[in-house]
């Protein structure tokens, strides 16, 4: 009898002990069943979802911030970084894709269709509202096609062995054959022949022409506006520029023995050019020396003041703008003022530390951005929304650029810290496996993933472990006690 009672005593602990961890199983994978769906759902590092307090979009993560979804009104983006990232924006039609970026970018504007790969590879549709359709194609340096609805826009061109561009590099319309051996440019009425680019050239047009063997002997003139020859270019040069304007300019040059520049407002004389220089500025009322150019540099008068003895020391002020250095680029100081803005600028051996201030002249609205290589990036905007993300890699070298904060920075963001206009305040260390969340009357804490959440909103406060494995707290002014998700016993204090 007492065998018998040990082994029905011993069943009935495996089926108890099956059934707490099959409710603590079925807690875990489905939590939110338990609570009237979590709004917040972090079980670090494979899977947190939740409300951003911050954008206000819905979002989801997978193994930190490799797997990305989010979704905010008729907005949505996702992604795998750092192998793509894509957004679509419904109301505004847009399409946004960035494949292992920068390699290749797709973007979409309602019919207008762009597709890149580093900048070589090209391909390009538009369909506006006013005027004609156009596609493109290019694969640079080596194929580039356009066609169009309009007359005399397509194009194409098989580089080097034969094309016509038209509105590209400058020119209303480029032909060549088998390049460089012959080629046609033209900009307005101006046609230019070149035989073995760029060594002979010849040009004519309305009032104008041209012809150069180069390095050795060229001309370019326009009669009334212009005339330059060169020998031996860049040795020596004469030029009288801008004849039908009010300050005409006459240059010439014996590189690098001797270079002069004169006009109404301006004179430059060099001697071992670049080295040794005198400016006298009419116009902006001062004169400067460079003896010699870049170790000593003095200037003075109403529209310049400066002194440099490089790299020890430099000052320089001008009207809207003055810098100051010290051993540099040890330190570099900068200050700037336009009719919109106001900057001023600390830097430290460049993109060491950078610390940049600006500010709206017309209601003195301000933003800061701050960046210490490679360690972090702060920034405050306008409307007092701050950031900080803790090791910042590559956003203090190619600051503002969108795709490297979206597809690269969250993948080495160790802490980040954001707060928006209202004073809402989100932390989160190694992508939310601590996590804390605060705003007007409410504060979460999420340690360790999903083990420790302690919340309090108001008048009401819990604390759960594993999501509600164990938890107390108090709601509608009752403490109520958590066991195994599904058990809750009230006025338990």
């Amino acid at each position: 009898m007492a065998a018998m009672a040990r082994k029905s005593l011993q069943v009935r602990i495996r089926n108890l002990t099956g059934g707490v961890v099959f409710l603590l199983a079925l807690g875990l994978v489905f939590p939110a069943s338990a609570s009237a769906r979590l709004e917040k759902e972090n079980f670090w590092p494979f899977w947190d979802r939740r409300t951003e307090p911050i954008s206000g979009a819905r979002e989801t993560g997978i193994l930190g911030p490799l797997f990305h979804y989010a979704e905010k009104e008729q907005t949505k983006q996702y992604g795998v970084r750092p192998l793509f990232f894509i957004k679509k924006d419904a109301r505004a039609d847009t399409t946004e894709v960035d494949i292992l970026y920068p390699l290749a970018t797709y973007r979409r504007e309602g019919k207008e269709k762009r597709l890149q790969i580093l900048q070589l590879f090209s391909i390009k549709s538009e369909a506006p509202t006013i005027g004609p359709r156009e596609e493109g194609f290019t694969l640079f340096p080596f194929i580039f096609y356009k066609k169009s609805e309009e007359e005399k826009k397509g194009y194409f061109a098989l580089f080097p062995f034969y094309g016509t561009l038209r509105d590209k590099f400058g020119r209303d319309e480029i032909r060549f054959y088998l390049f460089p051996l012959y080629s046609t440019a033209r900009r307005k009425d101006v046609i230019s022949r070149n035989y073995f680019w760029p060594f002979v050239s010849v040009s004519r047009g309305e009032k104008q022409r041209s012809f150069r063997v180069w390095p050795f002997y060229g001309f370019s003139e326009k009669q009334g506006s212009y005339s330059k020859r060169f020998i031996l270019w860049p040795f020596i040069m004469w030029q009288r520029t801008g004849l039908d304007s009010e300050n005409p300019k006459e240059l010439f040059t014996v590189l690098p023995f001797y270079a002069r520049m004169v006009s109404k407002e301006r004179e430059y004389t060099s001697i071992l050019w670049p080295f040794f220089s005198h400016v006298v500025d009419r116009k902006r009322e001062y004169s400067q020396w460079n003896l010699p150019f870049p170790i000593f540099s003095y200037a003075s008068g109403i529209g310049r003041q400066t002194f440099r003895l490089w790299p020890l020391f430099g000052r320089d002020q001008r009207p809207g703008r003055y810098s100051f250095f010290l051993l540099w680029p040890v330190y570099i100081y900068t200050e700037s003022e336009d009719r919109e803005v106001s900057s001023i600028r600390h830097r430290f051996l460049f993109v060491l530390y950078s610390d940049l201030k600006q500010e709206r002249r017309r209601d003195g609205l301000s933003r800061r951005r701050l960046d210490m290589w490679p360690l972090f990036t702060y920034r405050r905007e306008e409307d007092g929304s701050r950031s900080f993300q803790l090791l910042s890699i590559l956003a203090p070298l190619l600051p503002g650029l969108k795709g490297i904060e979206r597809n690269l920075s969250p993948l080495w963001a160790l802490y980040r810290y954001r707060q928006d206009a209202e004073g809402n305040v989100t932390h989160s260390l190694l992508w939310h496996l601590i996590y804390r969340e605060r705003g007007a009357g409410y504060s979460r804490w999420e340690i360790l993933g999903p083990l420790l959440t302690l919340e309090t909103k108001e008048e009401e406060s819990s604390f759960s472990i594993l999501k509600g494995l164990f938890g107390f707290g108090r709601k509608e002014g009752r403490s109520y006690l958590r066991l195994f998700y599904y058990f809750k016993l009230r006025g338990f204090w």
